[in-house]
């Protein structure tokens, strides 16, 4: 299908997203421009390798907060960058079960109307949560459709969904042939709001010893109760020699003796869940007691017991920690345990990931039982670099949390300054690993930065630079003043700085980077030297006149570029309105132009 958009009219005075994000985002999905080409590769791109990010999938507890579209603007930054740099890249959604969050939730819900889980009964209790987990999924991606996320839908997955319920069966009974499982009776600590056993990381601690469930707050007690147990000493072990090998890039690198602490000190995980919503245990007792578990291919219910034969089994009547499915996610969700044939393509052709980004909080939670898991299950770490962003606090400096009601609702600031405004004062400024309180205030400060680029871009269009018959792209440098050559010079030499920055991933220095090198080089020197000189002539040879708009403009087309992760659609639009939209789409062109 053909994005070329016709000639523009002239831009209108002031840069207003409000009329412009939908018809961007409508031009990207026209083009599936979130889905990856198998050759995507562009003159002068490091090459055609696969670049895989998986979406931290949000919990279906509700609508996305600010702190959300901070890991979003980082990875949508993170993977537009490298389908510039011609990469074969994926962005992976997808949504997060949330066992004990989602029961929490639905639970206030149903006691606002005067009933609970016991009186819906199981089954009325999970047709309910299935639609309240719809509702909410719905949502979900609507925000982030509307945030301009590239994300690849063809390929959203859930952790309750059918991948992901035959990646923790093959997981669970691969660990547990592995000795790696065991189910047994001992001292559990429990919370009795939640009705079900915790592991030691769901807890925060109090004076005296006591301890609190860090979902719901209420003290928790010790109880002797029998459970599955994953036996973790040998997985981090395998994890740690790995880290002394070097294998694993982390951002920040403060965090790997904070992760090799708390790996030395690990004890074993209670897996079990006393909840009705979550994955079923894949475990089956049969009358003399063995324990049988699902088996390759398919991983169905074992229809007898493995061992003697017995008909009569009985199944385990808990459902796993949502940890468990969610650590497996960098595989799961590329079609693990099937990695042969056409349902094992995206397997081959995208794991191990490239980057795993999300909070430091959850460090222990996710990021290194992924880290564990992918070594144990598939012999290589899943993601190659690990970054983490520090918390997006609120104003009072607490964490913002769907379940603690002080996630900021994004929509009225969306409205207001748009995506990309937003996008730019989450990234710029914000270290990776170090909590920031959120500053309303950086919004007025990108508003101006996204007129200054839409100023820049009607000057050039009113005096004919990027519209209609403009300048060719080829020019003589020996026609250029000396002045002219510096700059060229000094706007190649902030373009390779930049772009290194964020093959580093050190994105918010180069948005500062890039701030600095578009107002100072190209705006307050280049453009008022330029404006010196009269109007482009058009259907004619190059010149000295048109030597100086022809750098002039593949000067532009360069920024337009480097700011593409940042301000996707403000970027896209000013794209369209060289020579009438000619050059299809901005995020297909590539920095190689």
């Amino acid at each position: 299908m053909s994005t070329q958009n016709p000639t523009p009219k002239a831009a209108k005075n002031s840069y207003d997203p409000a009329t412009l994000e939908a018809r961007i985002q409508a031009r990207w999905a026209e083009a599936g421009a979130g889905t990856p080409h198998e050759q995507t590769a562009k003159p002068g791109a490091r090459g055609s390798e696969p670049f895989a990010i998986l979406m931290p999938p949000p919990n279906i507890t509700g609508s996305l907060h600010l702190g959300h579209l901070l890991f979003l603007s980082l990875e949508d930054a993170m993977i537009r960058h490298a389908r510039l740099s011609g990469l074969d890249a994926t962005w992976l959604p997808g949504t997060d079960h949330a066992s004990i969050g989602a029961s929490y939730m639905l639970e206030r819900t149903l006691a606002a109307e005067g009933t609970s889980a016991q009186a819906l009964g199981r089954e009325g209790y999970l047709a309910r949560m299935r639609d309240f987990a719809a509702t909410n999924q719905e949502r979900i991606r609507g925000q982030i459709r509307g945030f301009g996320a590239l994300a690849d839908w063809s390929r959203e997955t859930f952790t309750l969904g059918p991948r992901y319920t035959k990646a923790s069966r093959a997981a669970f009974s691969i660990l547990y042939e592995r000795g790696l499982l065991e189910r047994r009776e001992t001292q559990i600590t429990y919370c009795p709001h939640c009705a079900t056993g915790l592991s030691d990381l769901e807890l925060e601690m109090r004076d005296g010893g006591s301890s609190i469930c860090g979902r719901c707050g209420t003290m928790t007690e010790c109880r002797t109760g029998r459970g599955w147990f994953a036996r973790m000493a040998p997985l981090a072990q395998a994890l740690i020699a790995k880290l002394d090998a070097g294998a694993l890039k982390i951002i920040p690198a403060s965090a790997e003796a904070t992760l090799r602490h708390w790996l030395d000190n690990i004890t074993d995980w209670n897996l079990s869940r006393q909840l009705w919503w979550g994955q079923a245990i894949p475990a089956w007792t049969c009358r003399a007691g063995h324990i049988s578990t699902p088996q390759a291919p398919d991983y169905g219910d074992p229809e007898a017991c493995a061992i003697c034969a017995d008909s009569e089994i009985s199944p385990d009547p808990d459902t796993l920690d949502t940890w468990f499915s969610s650590g497996l996610s960098p595989f799961a969700a590329l079609g693990w345990p099937d990695i042969t044939g056409a349902s094992g393509a995206d397997y081959r052709r995208f794991y191990p990931t490239a980057t795993l980004e999300t909070g430091h909080d959850i460090l222990f939670f996710w990021c290194a039982r992924m880290l564990m898991l992918g070594l144990a299950l598939t012999g290589e770490l899943p993601f190659k670099t690990l970054y983490l962003h520090g918390l997006l606090r609120d104003e009072s400096g607490k964490k913002m949390a769907k379940t603690a009601g002080n996630g900021q609702d994004p929509s009225t600031l969306l409205s207001s300054y748009g995506a990309d405004a937003l996008r730019w004062a989450l990234i710029e400024g914000h270290a990776p690993g170090l909590d920031a309180r959120w500053q309303p205030d950086k919004l007025e400060a990108s508003r101006r930065l996204g007129n200054k680029l839409w100023q820049a871009g009607r000057f050039l269009t009113l005096r004919g630079i990027i519209s209609g018959a403009a300048q060719s792209e080829a020019f003589d440098p020996q026609a250029l003043s000396a002045p002219e050559s510096e700059l060229l010079s000094r706007h190649a030499q902030a373009a390779r700085q930049i772009r290194a920055l964020m093959d580093a991933h050190r994105l918010h220095e180069a948005a500062s980077a890039l701030r600095e090198a578009f107002w100072h080089l190209f705006c307050d020197q280049h453009l008022e030297l330029i404006k010196g000189l009269g109007p482009a002539a058009t259907n004619e040879p190059a010149t000295p006149l048109g030597a100086s708009y022809a750098a002039l403009r593949a000067s532009w087309r360069g920024y337009l570029a480097l700011f593409a992760p940042f301000w996707p659609h403000l970027t896209e639009e000013l794209w369209s309105q060289i020579d009438g939209g000619a050059s299809g789409l901005l995020i297909e062109a590539g920095y190689g132009l």
